[in-house]
């Protein structure tokens, strides 16, 4: 059973602010994550440009995270082995799990639309899901917090986050199909930019 977490926190602190200043450019008709070199993303290799700022976006991503002391990031997984969550980090001050989803597509003259997230498919999902039991088990933190952990996950108890470059569009219908809770806006080139929505998740409790 899925339950509604509370929404006492947004989703990042506002420390950093001069990290990640690097920007891509956007290219048409790329081949996807998955047809990539093996170890590229692993790596930090990427091979094309729509590639290398989703990277830049998820480094950003993780230096906010890593910058709150109330959140705990999870080891990432293998990108290249399957899709895969992004960046999933526990927050101590809701007991919550927050799996997130990073997009970083367009550019200022030609936005770019997210047509579907593969990892949180219903194919892909639970096999993730089930996958972080061991990196809860990998994260070095205090008895108590890894406890609340295990809890958390034992009930389910998550939100998703859609993070997007300031040239990503999503719409309604498909935050709607993958019951998104927060919309983040990041700007690799500015962390102090970020703009939060808060959603009415659609998933059933």
């Amino acid at each position: 059973m899925i339950r509604r977490p509370p929404r006492s926190t947004p989703l990042y602190s506002s420390a950093a602010s001069d990290v990640y200043k690097r920007q891509g450019v956007d290219k048409e008709n790329e081949p996807s994550a998955d047809a990539m070199t093996p170890g590229a993303a692993q790596q930090g290799d990427y091979s094309y440009p729509r590639h290398q700022k989703g990277a830049e976006l998820e480094e950003a991503e993780v230096a906010l995270i890593e910058a709150d002391n109330d959140k705990v990031l999870l080891s990432a997984h293998d990108r290249v082995t399957e899709p895969g969550f992004d960046p999933v980090y526990f927050d101590k001050t809701t007991g919550n799990f927050v799996i997130t989803e990073a997009k970083n597509y367009g550019s200022e003259d030609k936005p770019g639309y997210i047509g579907d997230v593969s990892a949180w498919d219903e194919a892909h999902f639970q096999k993730n899901w089930d996958n972080l039991s061991t990196k809860i088990d990998q994260a070095n933190v205090e008895p108590a917090t890894k406890e609340a952990m295990l809890r958390a996950y034992i009930n389910e108890d998550y939100e998703k986050a859609l993070v997007i470059g300031p040239h990503t569009k999503v719409s309604d219908a498909k935050l709607d199909h993958y019951g998104v809770d927060r919309v983040v806006r990041l700007d690799p080139a500015d962390l102090s930019s970020v703009k939060v929505e808060e959603r009415a998740s659609t998933r059933k409790p």
